[in-house]
């Protein structure tokens, strides 16, 4: 290879490098995020270093009744607030959200990330803080991973 076609072939490769971490990792980040928040709701808890499972819910205590006395915490009857993780990438970035709301407009994605004291129909309710999004190593770790065995494929200059 002579000096000018190394010179054009690693400029290609700057290109390519560029144009994948601007444009591809962050959507395989966002999917890789989305896809973990998602199975936490079959773990109950947030993945993290390590599990922090959720608290337990009154309906599973001796509260409930039939099919919801035994439902993982935070399913609800349809399971929404689970399938609801959505990412939306820009330039070099990804933004992570879970846009569930109730029938009403009512942000229950939100309210159970963060906890609530004026929750429900009355605004008396309480929900305590279930983390379902946010900081995670593990999707960290896990993305760190893939983004790395797909950089190892660029076809880089020898």
């Amino acid at each position: 290879m002579t000096p000018e076609e190394f010179t054009q072939k690693l400029a290609s490769t700057e290109k390519e490098l560029d144009r994948w971490t601007q444009n591809d990792a962050p959507r395989i980040f966002g999917k890789i995020a989305a896809d973990i928040y998602a199975r936490n709701f079959q773990m109950e808890g947030f993945q993290n270093n390590s599990l922090e499972p959720w608290l337990e819910v009154k309906r599973r205590t001796g509260a409930g009744k039939g099919a919801a006395a035994s439902r993982k915490i935070l399913t609800g009857e349809t399971g929404n607030l689970g399938r609801s993780f959505h990412y939306q990438t820009g330039k070099g970035m990804v933004t992570i959200y879970n846009d569930a709301r109730s029938g009403a407009g009512f942000p229950y994605g939100k309210v159970h990330n963060e906890g609530a004291t004026d929750a429900g129909r009355k605004r008396s309710t309480v929900i305590p803080k279930r983390q379902i999004i946010g900081p995670s190593a593990e999707v960290d770790r896990v993305g760190n991973e893939v983004i790395a065995r797909k950089l190892a494929k660029l076809r880089l200059p020898r």
